[in-house]
């Protein structure tokens, strides 16, 4: 795979919120290259035995759409282990960067050390520089 030339930078802000029946955890991210790139999802990563990091979640991004409240939303559907459930974030731009986007996503709630990457047809990120610790 060909690796891209961006980073998703996670913010170190978490929040709790719950889904489905399922304890989820939220933090947001800014993906700087977003629409210029046509990313499609990021994955989580959980650091596992020996500090490797491991795939742990897919989050899947589907089309952005304006909600009944005229602000943009992007549905995206998280995958991993038993879990498949479909949520939303508010699609936020950031300003003097005409490409990038944050996000408030959501993953299955897991004591550990996390980190992600983006993903496009072309290929995967690098792993973001900052962890998120639930």
């Amino acid at each position: 795979m060909h690796h891209l030339g961006f980073c998703a930078r996670v913010a170190l802000v978490a929040l709790a919120i719950t889904a489905a029946g399922c304890d989820l955890v939220g933090f947001r991210i800014q993906i700087p290259d977003f629409t210029s790139r046509q990313v499609e999802g990021v994955w989580i990563w959980r650091q596992g035995a020996g500090g490797v990091f491991q795939r742990f979640a897919q989050l899947q991004f589907g089309d952005p759409a304006t909600g009944p409240d005229g602000k943009q939303y992007l549905t995206y559907s998280v995958r991993g282990g038993e879990l498949s459930v479909t949520l939303q974030s508010p699609l936020q731009g950031v300003p003097g960067q005409p490409s990038a986007v944050e996000l408030e996503l959501g993953f299955l709630h897991a004591k550990g050390s996390f980190k992600v990457s983006s993903y496009n047809a072309a290929g995967e990120s690098a792993l973001s520089t900052g962890t998120l610790v639930y």
